[in-house]
């Protein structure tokens, strides 16, 4: 008897189990994105596990965060959805605001008139606009004058400028005009050119060109030519020569030279009258000579030189001193003064000769002189 009681009892306690998950068949729980399985089964927690939740059909949520950023306007926020199409929101940050950059005055205000300034935001390029007022009766004008010149063809005129942005044009001077060079001439054309600006004016022409020539002579500078001319302007060359060259006459001294100075002389070109002046040397002493030029600094491997002017055919020696005693370098023996009086010495310094200082050394005539010159070594 027992036993049949517990029989009936495990049979009616099976029934009710079947009957009460009858009542939550996932048929009857709505599966929108706007409710979650809390709201039909609540738990302590009304936010879904963001990893999984079991539903009573034994489905398992398993959800995918993606990240919404805040905007310069719009708060950011985290999304969570699971393949089912479940999904909740959270992690709710506020709006980042504009980054707005200085303002910029876009249109100055005047007296009368309002301006206006604009800002851009430098993330979403959103722009902010100002009105800026109007500056009133109390500002006092301080205008600056640019004067614009007139052209050809365009007036010109004085433009006037406050600080405050008010402007207006006045002194009004008419157009120059355009200033035409002579016609040129071109098969059945003729062209004219503005000396000004450049302007060109081409019409056709029934011109017909008649030329006169002229004969311009060669100079003794310049070149002749035949030079043949038209009416209208128009003109070209022929028949050009080389300049005659000048045809000099007997130099004249002017100015005589002494022991000491030299003099001056001249002479004059027979054809055009040109005059081209010189110098006369110095006289040389009655038993000496003197120095006319020599080369005071000298680089290794380079050449020295003398010259003098003394009594022609006499004997004159030079002696160059150096550290190590007189030069014996080529072309420093006795030299006999030519017909003019004059005898020029050259050698080669060698690299070997210490840099420094050195005499010269001149005798003839009865006379010593002495200069100096210096090595330098090359660089």
């Amino acid at each position: 008897m027992l036993k049949k009681v517990s029989v009936i009892l495990l049979i009616l306690f099976l029934i009710g189990l079947i009957t009460g998950c009858e009542e939550y068949d996932s048929a009857s729980i709505p599966m929108d994105t706007t409710s979650s399985i809390e709201t039909i089964l609540p738990t302590q927690n009304s936010t879904p596990d963001a990893s999984s939740t079991t539903e009573p059909t034994g489905h398992i949520h398993s959800y995918l965060a993606e990240v919404v950023p805040a905007t310069c306007t719009e708060e950011g926020y985290m999304v969570h959805t699971c393949d089912c199409g479940d999904s909740f929101v959270d992690g709710f940050v506020p709006a980042n605001g504009h980054d707005w950059s200085v303002w910029v005055t876009v249109t100055a205000p005047t007296e009368t008139e309002t301006g206006l300034q604009r800002r851009e935001c430098s993330v979403c390029f959103a722009e902010d606009l100002q009105v800026l007022d109007a500056l009133g009766q109390s500002h006092s004008h301080s205008f600056s004058a640019t004067i614009i010149a007139p052209g050809c063809t365009e007036q010109g005129y004085t433009a006037f400028r406050c600080t405050c942005g008010e402007e207006y044009v006045d002194d009004y001077t008419a157009a120059l005009g355009h200033q035409w060079s002579n016609w040129t001439y071109e098969d059945n054309y003729q062209t004219r050119t503005c000396n000004i600006c450049g302007a060109s004016d081409t019409i056709q022409s029934s011109h017909t060109h008649s030329y006169s020539a002229t004969t311009v002579p060669a100079t003794c500078t310049e070149g002749g030519y035949q030079q043949f001319t038209c009416s209208c302007g128009d003109s070209y060359r022929e028949s050009e020569t080389e300049p005659t060259g000048h045809s000099w006459g007997q130099w004249q001294v002017t100015l005589e030279p002494t022991t000491e100075a030299v003099g001056e002389k001249q002479r004059v070109c027979e054809s055009c009258g040109e005059i081209q002046s010189g110098t006369v040397q110095t006289l040389p002493l009655e038993e000496g000579f003197i120095i006319v030029d020599w080369t005071e600094t000298v680089h290794h491997n380079e050449k020295g030189s003398v010259c003098i002017k003394g009594q022609p055919g006499v004997e004159y020696t030079i002696t160059v001193y150096y550290k190590s005693g007189p030069a014996s370098a080529a072309g420093l023996d006795p030299a006999i003064a030519d017909a003019d009086g004059y005898v020029t010495w050259t050698w080669k310094v060698s690299s070997r000769t210490i840099p420094g200082t050195y005499e010269i050394v001149i005798t003839g005539g009865g006379v010593t002189q002495s200069i100096f010159f210096t090595i330098v070594p090359n660089e």
